[in-house]
Parts: structure tokens; C-alpha cells; sequence
């Protein structure tokens, strides 16, 4: 370890004249005392071989006036624990500490080099050299401060550079130690100040009590001013950059840290590392790399205080950090403003890899009225994958109005479901939209992304740097911007026209479909009323069959759908009916029927055997085949319910029902898939329970589907669905009436239990 005794003893008073190596070694049996390396007013360093283990070790001795102070010893004993504890790679490290002959002393670690003072004095100290002591100080000022423990002495002297270029902080904490009371001994004569004048903060020269770890900040901003000059920053100082050629970050880093407030300055030293890296990095890039470190280009029009087109890429080279664009148009990795088109965009139209704005366009986006990327949300129109909003179109579509390959919505409409109120509002476009959508959305991509590359390209050749301020900061100007904007307006001018070329492709296709509607219907106009009522009926997927006192009868769909002749339908009517009564023959063997405590009735069909159901049905197919021809049967099976929850669905869609309720509402209902089929509920069984609340009924059931799903249909009505009212009739024995059928009777949604 080393340090300069001229310097230290022309910046101290009150200096003493340390022992000669021989005088102290029979106070040190256990040294070999070899040479006196410096002394000052915090005292004398010895470097010495610690014979036991045969190391080299540095020996410092306190000015003996210290132990005028009776309550010295204590301090001593617990600072040097302390200062023993700190254990850190750029901090000299403390072996021992004691008392011999009436010294204190300290047993530390050699460090074989030179101190700061010594390599600044060579003039030879370049401001890379600087650049690497400086986040080692760094380090251990961070480490030492997280301990709790202020060096308050830092100074070039106090800084040692092995034979490898390591930093070592000596000293740690004695500033401190020798000058704690206002009446001890300090090194600089008595009631004066801790520390070294030239490098203490200024609340230390002002004798605060108040002094902490910002000022061992403050004391690194003039070691750090004096590697890079060779002078201190003394009353007026002009910044680094202005006295050597440095880069101008530099001057933002080293006049942090010598703000007067104590506030203003760096909080923590591990920031100053940060930045000092950060700066070190950027001027080690060769110079082809540098250029590739973006651009800044800033029209001279503003509006509203925001230059009219603004591009920024890359590092800003006076922050270290990455640009941002700000501009009524914005272009850049992360870009703000009305038109923000970059990586990151934030504006009223936004577009990029993430974007939010009013109307969004990204990778991610999510706008307030319009939000269109892989995945998009917003309160009003999204498509997307994954799309979330009150109008939501995608993959996945989640909102108020839903339309997709999966739509989870109040109204949705994709093979999970169609519900008119979504057909009204998506039928006359969304299919012209997605059809449209991926072509306009593949060109805006490439549009956006090769006009971004034609806009940085133009905005780096016209990006330049300025003259220097009296900060010694660079200004930034533009020159020859004409063309960066016209690439930029152009980019906005060709996104603006893929826009508006999907609105026009679908309000030609809305005005298409209006037409081909209008020609639709002057052509039900102009039919017999029996036929349109038939198309009526196909239209709104009317069961292929519907149950009456008789049994099942054809409905004018199903007679439609299973393209019979006039002359096939009674014949096909008999044959259902004939299989029906077939069913209600064997049904009271597999059938209970009780009143509960409330007085329900509640009726319970069990699964049939299947040797029953297979008999039943093989009846039914041979009896059809006889009278259809083989179009007919594939129609006839594909479309017929012979058991509960067939047939009920047309398109992989479940059937829609528009029915009246009491109040005269019209509003549509799921398709009865729990209705009996031509074989009743004899497959799976049912359990319903039906009972009256003055002159009304209600029933509740539960009805499998199949293994997995079972439905519970609930509702109540001045007369029973179709499906119940026969168990009901059979009760007329007991004084009951018999109850009048109605099966378009709106029953409440059956609710699907797994």
C-alpha cells in the first residue's frame, strides 16, 4: 500500500514524524519492518513481512497525539471491526489492529503499484484509463455505503492501482475515526473538519452534521474531473469536453456529481458506474457500428410545441439511452404522437409491434375506438387472433357482438352459435371484411415496414450534430429534411389509402348484399304465399318434424329437407306414428310416476334396454327404405331425431326458434334439443316434474344428451310444452282437466350440466 507523504504533509497541519523502521520493530516481533512507503496527517504506512506467514503486509500508525483522547481506544477498537468486515475486491483489506508501544496501528493489506496521485502526476493517464478506475471505485464506494460505513476522504492518495490495473480504496472510515467530536484531534489541527479540502463536499466544509455517502459521491466527481484534465474543479470550471476530447456524456456524468446540493447529485454510486459503462461501451464501437446506432431527425415545423415529423432510432449517444420519437408524426423504436408508427407506438393512430391509441394497428394493440394486430382490444372495434372488445372479429372474439371461429359473446355468431341479433349486425359485411382482411393488412405491413427503412435511411443522411452550447453539449440540427419528410408523408398517405381501401371494398359489398336482399325479396313477393311460407320456414330452420296429439307429422321444412313427394309424406307421417305409439306402448314399463312432498308430479323414465331401442329402430328404417329412394334415406337419416338431441341441429349450428311471449315480445330460443325424439326419451331416460300455480304450469326436467351432457329445461306457461302435456292428461282420473297443448310455448334456456 502506498501513499505520497509531500502531498498529504502540505495539505495537513499539525503532520508528525513517524519512526524509524528499526525504532518500531521491538514493538513488531512479529514483522519484518522493511521500508517507510509514505506518512501525513492521518499517518505513517510501513511496508513490512508478516513473518508467520510469509506474506507482505502494510503497517500504518496513527499520529500518537490520538491517544490524548480518552474515549479513543473505544472508537478505535469498534472502527477498526468494522473496517475489518468490509471485505470487497477494490478495498484494502484490514489484517489486524491494536496497540504497541503506545501507537495505534492498523495491519493491512500490501497493494504493489502506485497511488492515483502518482499516475495523475505522469500526465500519461488517458480518459479510457479513467473510464476503467472509475466503476471499480464505484464498486467499492457502493459496497462500503450498503455496509453502512463513508470513507469521507476520498482523494487520488487514497486510491491505489496494483501492477494489474485493480483499484484499491485505502483508509476507509479514518476520517471519520479521527475527527468523530468536535474537540478530538483531527487531521488537520483541532475543531477544523474531516477530510481534505480540495475533494470534500461542500456541506462537509460547511461542518454539517449532516454529511452521509453523497458526500464520497461528490469527493469521486473531483477525482473523477481531475484524471480526465489534470485540475481540479476549482470556482468557475469549464465541463471535461470543453479542456479534452471527450465524448459530451461525460460532462452530464461529472457534473452530477459535484452539484452543491446533495440531492441533485447521484444518489448511489453504483448509478455513476452505470452510466460511466454505458459511455465506455458506446465509445469503444468502431466507427461503422456507431452509425449504426440510429438517428434523430426533427422537422423545423412545429404545431403545438411538437416538431411537425419527428424519426428517432437507436441510442441517443447524450444519454445513453434509447431515443424516443415525439412528433405529430412519429417514427421511430418507440414513437409518440398523433401518427406514432415504430417498435413501440403511442398515439391517436398508432401502429407498430405493440401499439395503443384511438385506432390501433400492431403485433399487439389496443385502441379506444379501433384496435386491429394479433391480438387486439379495445372498448369499440377489434379483429383479430384474439380480439376483445364490444364489436370484437378473430380467431378468438370475446365482447358484446362476437364473430369468429370462437365467439364468446352476448351475441355470437361462429360454429359455436348463431344468434340473430349478431347475424343482423355481422351478415351484410363481415365476410367481405375477412376475406379483405388479409391482403390489406399483408400489404399495410410491408407498406409500413419498408417505408420505415426509405424514412431512417433518408432521416440519418440529414440527422447531423450541431455546434457545441456554452455547456459544451451538442445541438442538434436538420438540414435537407425535404426529403425525410415527403418519405414520411408518403408512408402515412400509402397506410391511410389500405385503410381506405377496405372501407370501400365494404361498402361495395354492403351495398351488394343489400341489392342481392332487395332482388331476394321481390322474388317471395312475387311466389304463391304456401311457398313462401316454406322459404320462410327454411330460413328461420324450422324442425324437420313437429309433435302432435297424433304423434310426430312432417313439418313443411322437413318435407323440403328430405326432398319427398307429395305422395311420400302421409306415407312417411304413418310410419313415424306407427313407431311412436310403438314407443308409448313399452314406455309405462320403464316409467314411475309419483307426487313429492309439494305436491309435483313427478314422472321418471329409465334407459331403455338396448335390445328395445335396436328392435324399435330397425322397424323404423325398414319401414322408410321401403317407400324412399337412396337420396331420400341419406337425407332422411342425416336430418331425422330418432333419439333425444338428433337432428336437432342444422350445420353443426344448434337450431333457432323465434317464438311470442305473453307480453307479445318476439325474441328467439334455443332449439328443443332435450325434446323426444321418434323414440321418445328411451335411450338415455328423462326425469321431469311438472305442478300449477293457479292457472298456470310450470316444469322443470333433467334429460341426457348423451354420456357426457345432460340439459335442464324450466319454464311455466298457461299451457304445457307439447313433450309434457300427455303426462299430465293421464292424471284427468283424478279430477284434474285436461290441459290444453301448446308447443311453440317458450321454455326458459335449458341449462347444459357436465
Amino acid at each position: 500500500m502506498r501513499t505520497d507523504s509531500r502531498a498529504e504533509t502540505d495539505e495537513r497541519a499539525g503532520a508528525f514524524t513517524p519512526p524509524k523502521p528499526h525504532e518500531l520493530a521491538q514493538h513488531f516481533p512479529q514483522l519484518e519492518i522493511l521500508d517507510l512507503v509514505g506518512h501525513g496527517g492521518m499517518g505513517a504506512v510501513y511496508k513490512a513481512r508478516q513473518r508467520g506467514l510469509d506474506r507482505m503486509v502494510a503497517l500504518k500508525i496513527l499520529p500518537p497525539e490520538v491517544g490524548q483522547d480518552p474515549s479513543f481506544a473505544e472508537r478505535f477498537a469498534r472502527e477498526a471491526r468494522a473496517l475489518a468486515k468490509l471485505s470487497h475486491p477494490n478495498i484494502v483489506g484490514v489484517h489486524d489492529s491494536g496497540i504497541a508501544g503506545g501507537l495505534y496501528y492498523l495491519l493491512m493489506e500490501y497493494v504493489d503499484g502506485v497511488n492515483l496521485r502518482e499516475a495523475i502526476q505522469t500526465k500519461e493517464l488517458t480518459p479510457e484509463e479513467a473510464f476503467a478506475i472509475v466503476p471499480q471505485i464505484c464498486e467499492a464506494l457502493q459496497y462500503a455505503h450498503d455496509e453502512g460505513v463513508v470513507h469521507r476522504d476520498i482523494k487520488p492518495e487514497n486510491i491505489l492501482l496494483d501492477k494489474r490495473g485493480r483499484v484499491k480504496i485505502a483508509d476507509f472510515g479514518l476520517a471519520r475515526l479521527l475527527g468523530q467530536a468536535q474537540d478530538n484531534f483531527t487531521l488537520t489541527g483541532t475543531n477544523q473538519v474531516m477530510g481534505t479540502p480540495r475533494y470534500m463536499a461542500p456541506e462537509q466544509m460547511q461542518g454539517s452534521h449532516e454529511v452521509d455517502h453523497r458526500a464520497d459521491i461528490y469527493s469521486l466527481g473531483v477525482v473523477f474531473y481531475e484524471m480526465l484534465t489534470g485540475e481540479l474543479p476549482l470556482g468557475r470550471f469549464d465541463a471535461p469536453s470543453q479542456k479534452v476530447r471527450l465524448d459530451v456524456r461525460v460532462d452530464d456524468v461529472v457534473l452530477r456529481t459535484l452539484q452543491k446540493e446533495p440531492s441533485r447529485r447521484y444518489q448511489h454510486a453504483s448509478e455513476i458506474k452505470t452510466d460511466v459503462e454505458a459511455i465506455s461501451e458506446y465509445a469503444n464501437l468502431a466507427p461503422h457500428v456507431r452509425r449504426m446506432q440510429g438517428c434523430d431527425y426533427r422537422s423545423k415545423t412545429e404545431l403545438f410545441g411538437w416538431p411537425l415529423i419527428h424519426v428517432a432510432t437507436g441510442i441517443d449517444p447524450k444519454t445513453g439511452r434509447k431515443r424516443i420519437a415525439k412528433g405529430i408524426i412519429a417514427i421511430g423504436d418507440v414513437a409518440v404522437g398523433g401518427i406514432a408508427i415504430g417498435g413501440a407506438a403511442i398515439g391517436v393512430f398508432a401502429s407498430g409491434g405493440a401499439a395503443v391509441g384511438l385506432f390501433s394497428f400492431g403485433g399487439a394493440a389496443v385502441g379506444i375506438l379501433v384496435a386491429i394486430g394479433g391480438a387486439a382490444a379495445g372498448l369499440g372495434f377489434s379483429c383479430g387472433g384474439f380480439a376483445l372488445g364490444s364489436v370484437a372479429m378473430g380467431g378468438l372474439a370475446v365482447g358484446y357482438y362476437g364473430y369468429g371461429g370462437a365467439a364468446f359473446a352476448v351475441h355470437g355468431l361462429s360454429a359455436m352459435g348463431r344468434d340473430p341479433a349478431a347475424v343482423n349486425v355481422f351478415e351484410p359485411w363481415a365476410d367481405a371484411f375477412m376475406t379483405g382482411f388479409p391482403i390489406l393488412t399483408t400489404i399495410g405491413v410491408l407498406v409500413m415496414v419498408f417505408g420505415m427503412q426509405l424514412i431512417v435511411a433518408i432521416a440519418k443522411r440529414h440527422s447531423v450534430e450541431g455546434p457545441r452550447s456554452p455547456r459544451g453539449r451538442h445541438t442538434s440540427q436538420s438540414s435537407g429534411g425535404a426529403g425525410c419528410a415527403i418519405a414520411t408523408v408518403a408512408l402515412v398517405l400509402m397506410l391511410g389509402g389500405c385503410l381506405l381501401s377496405g372501407v370501400l371494398l365494404l361498402s361495395w359489398d354492403t351495398s351488394a348484399r343489400r341489392v342481392a336482399h332487395l332482388e331476394r325479396d321481390q322474388v317471395l313477393d312475387s311466389v304463391r304465399a304456401d311457398d313462401a311460407e316454406r322459404l320462410i320456414r327454411e330460413q328461420s330452420n324450422a324442425g324437420a318434424w313437429e309433435l302432435t296429439d297424433k304423434g310426430p307429422v312432417l313439418s313443411l321444412y322437413g318435407e323440403g329437407a328430405y326432398g319427398l313427394r307429395a305422395d311420400q309424406i302421409p306415407l312417411v307421417n304413418q310410419i313415424l306414428q306407427s313407431i311412436y305409439r310403438a314407443y308409448l306402448e313399452i314406455e309405462p314399463q320403464h316409467m314411475t310416476r309419483e307426487t313429492d312432498d309439494l305436491g309435483h308430479l313427478v314422472i321418471t323414465i329409465s334407459e331403455f334396454p338396448e335390445a328395445e331401442i335396436a328392435k324399435l329402430e330397425e322397424s323404423l328404417w325398414t319401414q322408410l327404405d321401403e317407400i324412399l329412394d337412396v337420396d331420400q334415406q341419406k337425407r332422411i337419416r342425416a336430418n331425422l331425431d330418432v333419439h333425444t338431441g338428433e337432428g336437432r341441429k342444422k350445420g353443426g349450428n344448434m337450431v333457432t326458434n323465434y317464438e311470442t311471449d305473453i307480453n307479445g315480445n318476439i325474441h328467439a330460443v334455443d332449439a328443443k334439443r332435450w325434446a323426444p325424439g321418434v323414440l321418445g326419451w328411451g335411450r338415455r331416460g328423462a326425469r321431469i316434474e311438472l305442478w300449477m300455480l293457479g292457472t298456470w304450469f310450470h316444469w322443470k326436467a333433467e334429460i341426457p344428451i348423451d354420456s357426457n351432457t345432460k340439459v335442464a329445461p324450466k319454464g311455466s306457461a298457461p299451457q304445457l310444452p307439447a313433450e309434457f302435456a300427455r303426462f299430465w292428461t293421464n292424471n284427468t282420473e283424478d279430477g284434474i282437466d285436461e290441459v290444453p297443448v301448446d308447443a311453440t310455448i317458450d321454455n326458459e334456456a335449458a341449462e347444459p350440466q357436465e
